[in-house]
Order: C-alpha cells, then sequence, then structure tokens
C-alpha cells in the first residue's frame, strides 16, 4: 500500500504519495508522476498508477503546492504571476527534495519525472532548469511555450 509523506521544503510541509512494492529492487528506479490541474497526488495516484504495482519501482505521486489560493496547479518557468523568486522555485525545491530523499533512503539508481497537464507543464520546467537531476522525462497534455 502507498503512504502519504511529508517533508519541509524551503520551510512549508508538503506531502507526496510514496509507493514502495513488496519486490522493491536493489537500487530501484523511481517514476515521480506530477497530476494535473484540479487534482492531487493522492487522487493521481489512485487514478493513474495504482494498478502498476508489480513492477518492482518506486512511484512517487507529489501535490503541488499551495501558492496564493493555487493549491491544484503547479508552479513553474513562466508563472510569474505569483510574485517572488522563491515562489517561482518553491515546486522545484519540492521535486529535488524528494529525489535527493529518495536517492538517500533507497539509493535509487534512475530517476524519472513524468507529468500531465500542469503535472507536463511541471516537468518540462524542471527538464529546462535540472536535465542533471533526471535520468528521462515524459510530457503528456502541456508543456512551456518558446516564448517563456
Amino acid at each position: 500500500m502507498p503512504t502519504l509523506e511529508k517533508i519541509i521544503v524551503d520551510g512549508v510541509e508538503r506531502e507526496y504519495v510514496l509507493y514502495v512494492p513488496k519486490n522493491v529492487l536493489t537500487s530501484p528506479d523511481v517514476i515521480i508522476s506530477c497530476h494535473g490541474g484540479s487534482s492531487n497526488g493522492s487522487g493521481w495516484w489512485s487514478r493513474s498508477w495504482s494498478k502498476h504495482t508489480e513492477q518492482g519501482f518506486i512511484i512517487v505521486c507529489p501535490t503541488a503546492g499551495n501558492h496564493q489560493g493555487q493549491s491544484d496547479n503547479w508552479v513553474c518557468i513562466g508563472d510569474d504571476k505569483y510574485g517572488s523568486a522563491l515562489d517561482l522555485k518553491i515546486d522545484e525545491h519540492f521535486l529535488l527534495a524528494i529525489v535527493s530523499s529518495l536517492k538517500a533512503k533507497y539509493q535509487a539508481s534512475k530517476v524519472f519525472l513524468t507529468g500531465f497537464s500542469s503535472g507536463a507543464k511541471m516537468t518540462h520546467s524542471m527538464y529546462l532548469a535540472q536535465a542533471d537531476k533526471f535520468d528521462g522525462f515524459g510530457m503528456s497534455g502541456q508543456g512551456i511555450r518558446e516564448d517563456m
């Protein structure tokens, strides 16, 4: 069964669904999957990942932060409507904190980031800003415009 994990990032408590299979491999691969708008990590897990649990890899479904009332969308490159530079980086910092935690705890071999809609935009943003921290990216339903 998945667990709801909490982590403090930039002074804010954040949460994510973590699934570690019974048959987890040594130095497992990790898939971090970002939900679309009007969702959260728990809902995304239930709809998209709960039936894919016997592959031996770890699945993470983080929840976008609460950014001035916008709690169901990821904030990333091009979202300057939220204010300070920290606000624009808070979801990026959150995802990097998850990567660091999983690499330390499980000696994760490869980490992949994927997302749908708003989560795809976050994935695209991480590809542009932090490509060296991940081993692959997958996006569906949205991206960042070229002029961003």
